[in-house]
């Protein structure tokens, strides 16, 4: 057969290599003699400068936040510098003023906890460290445990009787009732808001027996007790219907500690109150603020600024712009509180902690806490 003429030769321009059909790139080829290089034609124009205005956007946002960042810095190093740490406690300033001596706002909120008593300690001590000219104890609670209400009053007297020409403050927000008004008793003056519920001197307890759902599910519990103490099961066994002589040994705590409640409040406003009119009151009956007043519970109807003016006029202050006024936080980490949070951890629970919250449970927990029906 003849040979075909090679139509892909054929059709090559002359002067370039031919088509690779693996389409892989060929050699460059040497440069011309005479040292002029290759040939712009072989490799086009050089490529331009891309991005001039990306690029200056980038470059201007780059720098936003750099000085961004700088000026947050400053900020913070600044709100930090207003926060004098003692340690399990933060002394933040309340208000920024010139005076030598300060104001010092101690808050007591929420559910009175044993936490909350850890927390007036270490507040109490950070104090005794570095005592202020007043203090003003902001009371915001409709009570809590008894133990830890009484540890309170506890750490406060303490303080009255180490420094007695420090005067004490109490200023009532929304509840200061039950535990809140126990640890506030001892104060040299008590102010309340308008709006404010307190009173509810009294006690309770509350505790809960499961043996009715143990029996409807088939379980049937055994609690034994040694031969010397056969009182040893008495109020204190959750798996069991109770009796009356179980209510009884119950009663007898409640009525000890609704005693020392009176006690507490007929020392702390002996000034305007007997102990028998203390005791005409101390009926767990709740009181307006007005009411209260008519009942000689608190002194003044008023806010926390009047309370701190109060503050500053007894311990001889002056009582406008220039008051130096801080208040008493608990300590967070600096992550914490830059994203405003509290820490938390996740809880683990083992058998015996299991264990732990079921003899919890049989314990009768007495409280100063507010009910209202």
């Amino acid at each position: 057969m003849p040979d075909q003429p090679d139509s892909q030769q054929s059709s090559q321009p002359q002067g370039r290599p031919p088509i690779d059909p693996s389409f892989s790139a060929p050699p460059p080829p040497p440069p011309p003699p005479g040292g002029q290089g290759y040939p712009p034609a072989y490799y086009g124009p050089p490529p331009k400068a891309s991005g001039g205005v990306a690029s200056k956007v980038m470059t201007s946002l780059i720098t936003t936040v750099f000085v961004s960042s700088i000026v947050m810095n400053i900020y913070f190093a600044i709100i930090f510098s207003q926060s004098v740490s003692v340690g399990p406690v933060v002394e933040q300033v309340f208000q920024e003023g010139t005076t030598e001596k300060r104001v010092v706002i101690l808050p007591v909120t929420g559910v009175i906890t044993d936490d909350t008593a850890v927390y007036v300690r270490q507040a109490i001590k950070a104090l005794n460290d570095n005592p202020p000219a007043a203090i003003v104890l902001r009371v915001d609670s409709g009570g809590g445990s008894v133990g830890a209400s009484d540890r309170i009053w506890h750490y406060i007297s303490e303080f009255r009787i180490a420094h007695p020409d420090i005067k004490i403050i109490a200023s009532y927000g929304s509840y200061a009732a039950s535990g809140g008004y126990y640890v506030s008793a001892m104060a040299d003056e008590i102010y309340a808001e308008p709006t404010c519920v307190t009173g509810s001197i009294g006690v309770m307890g509350q505790l809960f027996t499961v043996g009715g759902l143990l029996e409807k599910i088939g379980i049937e519990p055994i609690t034994m007790v040694a031969t010397g103490s056969p009182n040893k099961d008495r109020a204190n066994d959750i798996t069991r219907s109770w009796t009356d002589e179980d209510r009884q040994v119950v009663q007898v705590l409640l009525d000890s500690a609704h005693e020392r409640f009176v006690q507490i409040v007929a020392e702390g406003r002996a000034s305007v109150l007997s102990e028998d009119e203390v005791r005409e009151i101390a009926t767990g009956q709740i009181f307006t603020a007005a009411e209260a007043k008519e009942a000689k519970l608190i002194d003044e109807i008023g806010y926390l600024d009047d309370a701190i003016k109060k503050a500053a006029t007894l311990a001889g202050l002056p009582t406008d712009d220039t008051l130096h006024v801080t208040v008493l936080g608990k300590h967070r980490s600096v992550l914490d509180a830059l994203l405003g949070v509290e820490q938390m951890e996740l809880p683990t629970y083992s058998a015996e902690q299991a264990r732990a919250v079921l003899t919890e449970l049989g314990l009768p927990r007495l409280d100063y806490r507010m009910m209202t029906r």
